[in-house]
């Protein structure tokens, strides 16, 4: 296992990810000797690709010849969907480590929300991780709140989710208050107009990135999260993939 373990986030690959109804636009399953033979380390599965699969796929997943190691969340909490007991489920039929997750949106957290989520952690099952992306537009958004936050639903429960390209200072806030308890990056780079890139376009800010993150300690691992294509009028599963393998060598050799 590489020092930095660095997964494929299948959100990367699927045209339908912030469409109404979120429907999969393929099986990741199709996908899967294609990414063993790039040499991820790990999958980051969205969730609807296993939520909204049928058995023969699930079966294929359970089967991964690359860990699916994080299912990637977007389980709503203070209300009745019962998403966050489907993503456990989901998360521990195919072995995953860890459950990537979000507050709802909002400024403000609501004692139910709180209470819900404090439910849905104490009830994982052992060794399995809950990790909050602390997302914009959520109640975790600015370090100094998110931390808030944590230290009355028990800081130490959970580990926490950085964008190292979406501002040094505020991912330097999230180091400040969390420390060690920093466990995974989501890359994504971006230029002005806030169309995605590959890595390797935006060289000096991934590697000064990078450096901050390293000064810290960070010890944890990355998941390639969007690519150059991404949310264009002609994104194509090929190319998008083809650009994730790029970024996957331009990280490893970032980080050697």
């Amino acid at each position: 296992m590489n020092a930095h373990p660095i997964y494929l986030g299948t959100i990367l690959l699927e045209r339908n990810r912030h469409k109404p109804g979120h429907l999969p636009t393929f099986k990741v399953s199709d996908w899967l000797p294609r990414i063993a033979a790039a040499g991820f380390d790990g999958i980051e599965l969205w969730e609807n690709h296993a939520a909204l699969a049928d058995e023969v796929e699930l079966a294929a997943l359970e089967a991964s010849p690359v860990p699916i190691t994080v299912l990637n969340s977007y389980c709503t909490f203070a209300d009745d969907s019962g998403t966050p007991p489907r993503a456990t489920q989901l998360a521990q039929r195919l072995g995953a480590a860890a459950i990537k997750w979000n507050f709802n949106r909002g400024e403000t957290l609501s004692l139910i929300e709180a209470e819900a989520v404090t439910a849905w952690r104490a009830a994982l099952p052992e060794g399995m991780a809950a990790w909050c992306e602390c997302h914009p537009g959520t109640p975790a958004e600015h370090p100094e709140q998110a931390l808030a936050i944590f230290e009355e639903l028990g800081l130490e429960d959970y580990r926490y989710v950085v964008h190292p390209l979406g501002g040094l200072e505020r991912m330097r806030g999230f180091l400040d208050c969390f420390g060690s308890l920093v466990i995974h990056a989501h890359m994504q780079a971006r230029d002005n107009q806030r169309n995605c890139l590959r890595l390797d376009e935006r060289p000096g800010e991934v590697r000064q990135a990078l450096d901050l993150l390293l000064d810290y300690g960070f010890k944890g691992s990355f998941t390639l999260e969007f690519t150059a294509g991404t949310n264009q009028p002609d994104e194509h599963i090929a190319v998008m993939f083809d650009n994730a393998l790029r970024d996957l060598e331009f990280l490893r050799e970032a980080l050697a």
